[in-house]
């Protein structure tokens, strides 16, 4: 890039050319469970971070792969609250139908992904 051009080149490494497209999202997937940052598991892995991050946009899940993880901790938060506000019935029915819908995209997801 000539200086001044107001481009940034992006450092591209030979390991991150050679990889397929299932690997690359093979990696990107794997980020967020190993909980380094972002930098730290790109480093692991030899690839850039800039790399990394435009990988996640293409091929990080959108969706849990087990919806019962935060269906959970949505239990754990508005429980009580069905007991103390009944008032709020019509809220939790459409929580109700939004973890319905949830739990069909979920099931989606992973019949694609088999």
């Amino acid at each position: 890039m000539p200086a001044g051009s107001g481009r940034t080149a992006i450092s591209i490494s030979m390991d991150e050319n050679r990889l397929t497209d299932e690997e690359r999202a093979r990696l990107a997937r794997g980020w967020w469970p190993s909980k380094l940052t972002q930098r730290e598991y790109a480093a692991k892995h030899g690839i850039n971070e800039r790399t990394l991050r435009a990988w996640l946009r293409c091929w990080a899940m959108t969706l849990p792969a087990d919806p019962d993880v935060p269906l959970e901790m949505r239990d754990r938060a508005i429980g009580p609250l069905r007991v103390l506000a009944p008032e709020f019935k019509r809220f939790f029915t459409v929580i109700d139908e939004v973890t319905r819908l949830l739990r069909m995209a979920c099931a989606s997801s992973a019949k694609l992904t088999e």
